[in-house]
């Protein structure tokens, strides 16, 4: 609106400096002199007038072809953001989800798979006596008693049997009440986790002892 003002003005300032510049002419015909002196006075002041309102009207087309860019890169920055945020998502992820039971995370690993570990071995300055001979195994120590697969509780299996905690011990009742009893020692290793190791090395502490019908 403003430039559209300034327009204005200098276009009624431009019909009344044409008006003036020819009326000189007719005024110095009839030999006024003071007149025209006058006229030329006025027609210098709209001329002064007529070139600030032609500057002003530069510096307001400069000012609105600077809010336009300053407008458009505004838009362009606003825009690089949006795109770099979205570029900043994290993807999403396709593949198949594992899913872990809460039992099969609290189980240990199975005993046999486990790396065996060895004592080092003693010096010659640490022999031990001939009359006093230590034999060191792997093996579960035996107990007085075999246990019984088929009749003992968990907290019995997981103190008898070497690498069986209370967990694996509770598996093996609810496999004995779902399956029913066991044949042998060696129907442990139906049981998830157990196995031919752990069954050797437990061997003399277990037994099956077949139900009457």
């Amino acid at each position: 609106m403003m430039v559209e003002g300034y327009r204005y003005k200098a276009m009624v300032a431009s019909i009344a400096l044409a008006t003036i510049v020819s009326a000189p002419t007719v005024n110095a015909q009839a030999g006024d002199s003071e007149g025209m002196a006058n006229l030329v006075i006025q027609v210098q002041e709209l001329q002064d007038e007529v070139r600030m309102l032609r500057g002003r009207l530069e510096e307001q087309t400069t000012e609105l072809e600077n809010l336009k860019r300053r407008q458009r890169d505004q838009y362009l920055d606003l825009d690089r953001r949006i795109s770099d945020m979205r570029n900043a998502q994290p993807v999403t992820s396709t593949g198949p989800v594992v899913s872990t039971t809460p039992q099969q995370a609290a189980e240990p690993a199975p005993a046999e798979d486990a790396p065996e570990v060895r004592a080092p071995m003693q010096s010659q300055s640490e022999v031990t006596p001939i009359d006093q001979p230590v034999v060191q195994s792997q093996a579960a120590p035996v107990s007085a008693d075999p246990i019984d697969i088929n009749t003992a509780d968990a907290a019995t299996l997981a103190s008898a049997i070497n690498g069986v905690g209370e967990k694996k011990a509770a598996t093996i009742v609810e496999y004995r009440n779902t399956h029913g009893p066991f044949a042998s020692i060696d129907d442990l290793a139906s049981i998830k986790g157990i196995g031919a190791a752990t069954i050797d090395r437990n061997r003399d502490n277990l037994t099956v002892v077949t139900p009457s019908r």
